[in-house]
């Protein structure tokens, strides 16, 4: 048996993250056709999603101090820096390259600046010379996306980021991939409200001698999780030689 992918829709919400990527190529659209069961293909409870994010924490030492730093995702997509010190945690949109940020945290105020080698740098604020500690952006969304809670599809795996607000970051649910190369990863973001209605994901196609069907995968948000189904389409015969 053999499948077949097509990523055209839920790609087209994709933003790519790396510095140095291009964008991930189109595939075509699937047709849309009688559906004949659906099935809860797996459910994940937010807090289980939220522990994994826990493991996504770099920390650094700063002075006499350390900060965690990790990355998070806004519901358009957009990268925030998220701060952590003594269980307080403070976040900020990622700065242009550049820019800095201040926040507060208990051993005292600290600004957060994007250099144009894409590392994310923390200093004390109170000390113009101190030059704080670095970690890369990659590395950052690579601890991310590798902490993250996994769902395998066929042909895809998606990390789940949830974001409740607690942390500062608008509240969204966020799938993150890896396109299979170094440093290229992709998020597609969702406002919780959206996922209160079902949403398209994705569509696999498979073959078995003559014959091929679909299986068209959907996401919703349930309770305090999020629910991944799987739909069958009907059977029918293939046009392929």
């Amino acid at each position: 048996m053999n499948s077949a992918i097509a990523l055209a829709p839920i790609l087209a919400a994709f933003q790519v993250v790396s510095a140095n990527s291009a964008p991930l190529p189109p595939a075509p659209a699937a047709n849309p056709v009688a559906a004949v069961s659906q099935n809860v293909f797996l459910q994940v409870p937010f807090d289980v999603v939220k522990s994994s994010q826990d493991q996504a924490w770099v920390y650094l030492p700063v002075g006499q101090e350390t900060v965690g730093v990790a990355l998070g995702f806004d519901s358009k997509g957009s990268p925030w820096v998220k701060l952590k010190q003594r269980q307080v945690v403070a976040a900020a949109p990622l700065p242009r390259p550049g820019a800095a940020f201040e926040k507060a945290l208990p051993a005292g105020n600290y600004r957060v600046s994007l250099r144009a080698d894409d590392t994310v740098n923390i200093a004390a604020a109170s000390d113009s010379g101190d030059q704080g500690a670095s970690v890369s952006y990659s590395a950052l969304f690579s601890k991310l996306y590798s902490t993250s809670y996994r769902v395998e599809l066929p042909e895809v795996t998606y990390g789940i980021l949830y974001e409740d607000g607690t942390d500062g970051i608008p509240p969204a649910l966020d799938l993150l991939r890896e396109d299979g190369q170094a440093n290229r990863y992709s998020v597609s973001s969702h406002t919780l409200s959206e996922l209160r209605k079902m949403q398209y994901l994705i569509e696999v196609t498979f073959y078995d001698s003559d014959i091929y069907y679909d299986i068209e995968y959907f996401l919703k948000i349930s309770g305090s999780s999020v629910v991944f189904y799987a739909q069958t389409i009907s059977p029918q015969a293939s046009s392929l030689e």
